[in-house]
């Protein structure tokens, strides 16, 4: 086991070179202290993780994808990222390097040349790799079959994905009309996906995908504006309208209008009443 201020991890296999068609290089897993981060320029191998439980994420490009158990990563060989965990619950997670020229097209024919993909995946393959090597030191051919398994996972999972998408795309403009109707309502994601029977994930994928920002988001500027309008043109306090709006507490109230509109709601008034 590997030990360091910022994490422990075990090592089921470490190849430090190959000259084979397509090999796996490391096997491990990873247990990270909060606080845990990586940066990753121009990566040597192929990556996939599979989170164990916990939580965390993965930033590449300017942006930023939430990770938690249950999640398969792969990371394209070559790529810049940067990867870590939630500082509340941090992830354990399975993980594994791989390269070669197989490997590369594996890459290329099942995700398109995707740099990133995030999908529901399974550790059953990280067994079945670490059962391999642990029973006769490492079989190619037997190691190459279950990573085309697992890039036919990952493809098929993109696949299936992608059908949901198309299935749901008419659901998005349903869930604005709701969320713009029920401004003054308490409820949560979790409320709202179960409205629609979707699951919290698919119902701020779909939104996001026709809006370009995630429900709680939207409807948290929605509700702002809806305030600011409040103050220039009621007589409406502070008060009044943070609870028309379905604020508990005025003081979160205040802040949030802030933050949002650069001043606090009495001054936003005093300068837009009309």
């Amino acid at each position: 086991m590997a030990m360091c201020d910022s994490y422990n991890e075990n090592l089921y296999l470490n190849l430090l070179a190959h000259d084979q068609c397509g090999y796996v290089a490391q096997i491990g897993r990873v247990i990270p202290r909060p606080g845990y981060v990586q940066h990753k320029r121009g990566l040597g191998r192929h990556l996939i993780d599979y989170v164990v439980r916990g939580r965390g994420y993965v930033s590449y490009r300017g942006k930023t994808h939430e990770v938690e158990a249950g999640d398969l990563i792969y990371l394209r060989k070559g790529i810049n990222v940067d990867y870590g965990t939630d500082k509340n619950e941090p992830y354990e997670k399975l993980w594994l390097s791989a390269d070669g020229p197989l490997l590369d097209a594996f890459a290329e024919c099942y995700l398109a040349g995707k740099d990133v993909v995030i999908r529901k995946g399974s550790d059953e393959p990280f067994q079945k790799l670490m059962d391999i090597f642990a029973a006769c030191g490492g079989d190619e051919t037997r190691s190459m079959h279950v990573m085309l398994d697992i890039f036919m996972m990952l493809a098929g999972l993109l696949g299936s994905e992608q059908m949901e998408e198309d299935e749901h795309a008419g659901l998005a403009p349903k869930i604005k009309r709701f969320l713009d109707g029920h401004l003054s309502e308490h409820f949560t994601l979790d409320d709202i996906a179960e409205h629609f029977h979707l699951s919290k994930r698919q119902l701020i994928r779909i939104f996001k995908a026709k809006y370009g920002e995630p429900p709680g988001a939207y409807r948290s500027r929605t509700r702002l504006v809806a305030a600011s309008r409040y103050l220039a043109e009621t007589e409406y306090t502070v008060a009044e309208i943070a609870s028309l709006l379905g604020y508990c507490d005025q003081s979160f109230f205040s802040t949030s209008f802030k933050k949002e509109f650069g001043m606090y709601p009495l001054a936003w008034r005093r300068k837009n009443a009309i």
